[in-house]
């Protein structure tokens, strides 16, 4: 492309550093290019890939080197140079600075060599150039659409208080979810308490336990005297069988005697033996059932219904007891839950003060641990205009450039003429100057043209 001249170039009044002019020459796909920029806004145009990112990289990567592409020579040639001039004032005093970038096939990452005003070569020129440029590569557009937490640490960044903010908001963090675990266990208590099964008699009642002590001795006295009882029963069994036998016997022994008269005399003793053994057994069995009459079976089951009536008491009592301990600890929480707010409300002012002192340069700007604020309501789309959302993206932009005055609208095909010139307005009215990718109808080749020009 033919070299292009302007005239009339916009004077450098504003402190701060601007491109003045920029040559190309086999970068990527642009064979050959030169600008007079002199500080003036750019509209850089073209169709898709005619080459608009390609001059942007050649334009940055002197001032940046991580926006070097990685193959910076255009095909078929063997080598590449950009040469970058900057120039404005610095403590109000001029400067003026030549970048440039040589690349080879051996060097593709590019050496660069750094001219003061003077014609003089600069040393260290990477570190020179980072120090003396600071971020260039923050893009408003992106930075507006971004994350709320991306867009929140850019900020956290300009106040030079990150980290204190950091720390803060990670105490905050803690003590909101202490605060929240906190407030849900006392609601979760609180309903507890109120959907309980007692009513107020109940609760009195059971307020106290029964001493199960005494009732498990005398479970273990009843077993004992069961077991007198049933070894009682089992000699009233033993005479009684011993009884039924003897009567048998008298009875199987009377009939003989008839039949076996001859024997009447054995027989008669031996049945008085027999007669003699029968009242005696009748005599043990009629004391024995006397004793079983007036001495009833012990029953265990009086006693284990005694036992379960004073385990459910004492469940009860168990169970009142807890739902005590829990309103405690439920007015023990919500006391808690107070103190948190108070330390959560005392961080916040910890960190509000800190944002305050670090001086923030977008007046009304200020920030959570979670949101932006600007004027008191959120940075976000739907809550403030677009007019203001932007100014304030110019302003961040501009924080993070102090001395390189160029800001970069990326996809500035996304608005209107109208739009558009607002925008960069706001820019040129700070004294910076806007950098414009416009995506041009098919056919159209990459060309760069100024905006006062155009808009």
């Amino acid at each position: 492309m033919a070299k292009k001249k302007e005239e009339n170039l916009q004077p450098i009044v504003h402190e701060g550093l601007k491109s003045l002019s920029l040559e190309i020459d086999n970068f990527k796909n642009i064979d050959k290019m030169v600008i007079e920029i002199g500080g003036r806004s750019l509209l850089i145009i073209g169709k898709n890939g005619a080459g608009k990112s390609s001059f942007i990289q050649a334009m940055m990567s002197p001032l940046n080197s991580k926006m070097l592409p990685s193959e910076p020579i255009k095909k078929g040639e063997e080598r590449a140079k950009i040469s970058h001039k900057i120039g404005g004032l610095l403590n109000g005093q001029y400067e003026e600075y030549i970048l440039d970038m040589f690349f080879t096939p051996k060097d593709k990452t590019g050496r660069l060599v750094v001219y003061n005003k003077d014609n003089e070569v600069v040393k260290s020129p990477a570190t020179f150039v980072k120090n003396l440029i600071g971020n260039v590569s923050f893009d408003v557009t992106q930075w507006l659409n971004d994350t709320k937490a991306k867009r929140l640490e850019t900020i956290k960044k300009l106040t030079g208080c990150a980290n204190d903010i950091d720390m803060i908001n990670i105490e905050i963090s803690k003590l909101k979810a202490d605060k929240k675990y906190k407030s849900d266990r006392a609601e979760e208590l609180e309903g507890s308490l109120k959907n309980h099964e007692f009513t107020r008699e109940e609760i009195d009642t059971y307020s106290n336990p029964v001493d199960l002590t005494p009732i498990q001795t005398e479970i273990s006295n009843v077993a004992g005297r069961q077991q007198q009882w049933d070894g009682v029963k089992l000699k009233v069994d033993t005479f009684n069988l011993d009884s039924q036998r003897a009567e048998k016997n008298y009875r199987e022994t009377y009939s003989e005697i008839e039949r076996l008269k001859a024997l009447i005399v054995t027989k008669e003793v031996e049945l008085e033996g027999f007669k003699n053994e029968s009242i005696k057994a009748f005599a043990n069995v009629e004391k024995g059932q006397e004793w079983l009459n007036t001495n009833p079976r012990p029953s265990i089951d009086d006693v284990n219904q005694r036992m379960n009536d004073a385990i459910a008491h004492n469940e009860k009592h168990n169970r009142i007891g807890m739902l005590g301990n829990q309103q405690k600890e439920m007015i023990t929480l919500k006391s808690q839950v107070e103190d948190v707010k108070g330390q959560i409300e005392e961080q916040e002012l910890k960190r509000s003060d800190i944002i305050s002192k670090s001086q923030l340069p977008i007046e009304g700007l200020t920030f959570s641990d979670e949101d932006l604020f600007i004027d008191g309501l959120p940075l976000e789309s739907g809550q403030i205009n677009k007019a203001r959302e932007w100014q304030v993206g110019i302003q961040v932009a501009m924080a993070l450039n102090p001395n390189y005055k160029g800001i970069f609208l990326h996809d500035a095909s996304l608005f209107d003429k109208e739009t558009l010139h607002s925008i960069i307005h706001e820019i040129e009215k700070h004294g910076y100057f806007a950098i414009c990718e416009l995506v041009a109808p098919e056919g159209d080749d990459l060309h760069v043209d100024f905006v006062e020009k155009v808009v």
